[in-house]
């Protein structure tokens, strides 16, 4: 114990040391991956027997998601709430199975623990920036680079170590964007040709605890371009004509359908994507990015007609945000999206 204090001591005046066992790298956690746990408030790097941990469980709305895809710094406070605490195990640790255990397992053991719950002062900071050069919906996601600033550490026995900064690393998180949209309803923008859309709810009852995201699934499909007769199938392609599109969008809560067609929502957007340009190709089979509409008899309006509409190997690229480069990520949904059904108002 007295040698990894005193390898403490010497990361905190910033000069390498070493009695033989400890160095300096002992507590650089900079390069090991983050991960995280989805039952718990916990973000953890784990090397070897070591341990470094966030634990964020503020009820401040501005803190609860702390890792919103969404750029910028944001600093939270390390108080009684949001903690940070050092470990070291009898043996190496399993990550997931012991930080993420409802009942942790009784081994490997703690022989040691630094904590800033006893000394709450300084700040996390959490700087978020657009993964680059993403080519797929997979990697399209956010980078949070966390850094620790005038923190102290305790230990139980009294012992205390002071950091002006610490950089704890980068943690990802991936675009939110899903196409779940297959059983629910489609809304009309009435008084508007041609505009329809989706919205997918994450937080349906508003929960604290979760993040109230709304996500946005539109398409553009002017009346003229319709099927005009029963058992009729057409091909629409992006951008057959200036009006026919396609954009997803994520808002930061709840939206309205009067809002949204009004172009009036008073959210956060988090993120466009944009459906690039049809491919109508010499052969069907290489056909991408068209809508697929077929028509049907009306059951409930005799003499009307039925849109079934599946969207068909749609390729998408983030509008926004942007960071700047212009290697906006793009990505290709190679499933169909099957929109759903639409009857004229």
């Amino acid at each position: 114990m007295k040698k990894f204090f005193g390898a403490l001591i010497c990361l905190f005046v910033l000069n390498g040391c070493d009695d033989g066992e400890l160095t300096f790298d002992t507590f650089d956690f900079s390069e090991v991956q983050a991960s995280n746990c989805q039952n718990n408030n916990l973000i953890y790097k784990v090397n070897g027997n070591e341990a470094l941990v966030i634990q964020i469980n503020s009820t401040s709305a501005n803190d609860v998601f702390p890792f919103r895809n969404v750029l910028g710094t944001k600093i939270i406070p390390v108080n009684s709430q949001n903690k940070i605490f050092y470990r070291t195990f009898s043996s190496d640790v399993s990550g997931s199975s012991y930080f993420c255990s409802t009942i942790p397992p009784v081994s490997p053991t703690v022989t040691s623990e630094y904590s800033t719950q006893d000394v709450s002062n300084g700040t996390i900071e959490i700087t978020t920036t657009l993964t680059p050069g993403a080519t797929t919906l997979a990697n399209a996601g956010y980078n949070h680079t966390i850094i620790f600033r005038n923190i102290t550490f305790a230990n139980p026995g009294g012992g205390t170590i002071v950091y002006d900064e610490l950089v704890f690393g980068s943690y990802r998180t991936p675009s939110q964007v899903e196409f779940g949209f297959t059983s629910l309803p489609v809304r009309i923008c009435t008084g508007v040709d041609g505009k329809y859309f989706k919205l997918i709810d994450s937080n349906v009852a508003n929960s604290n605890v979760s993040e109230n995201l709304n996500k946005v699934l539109e398409i553009n499909i002017p009346t003229s371009l319709l099927p005009t007769a029963n058992t009729e199938v057409r091909r629409v392609f992006i951008n057959q004509t200036p009006e026919v599109t396609a954009v997803y969008r994520i808002y930061s809560g709840d939206i309205s359908t009067a809002d949204y067609c009004a172009e009036a929502p008073s959210l956060v957007k988090y993120e466009e994507w944009n459906a690039n340009t049809g491919i109508d190709a010499d052969q069907d089979v290489d056909d991408a990015g068209y809508f697929l509409i077929s028509a049907s008899n009306d059951p409930d309006n005799p003499g009307e007609l039925l849109y079934s509409v599946t969207l068909k190997r749609f390729s998408f690229t983030r509008s926004f945000p942007s960071d700047g480069s212009g290697n906006a990520a793009t990505f290709t949904n190679t499933a169909d999206i099957n929109f759903g059904q639409i009857s004229l108002p």
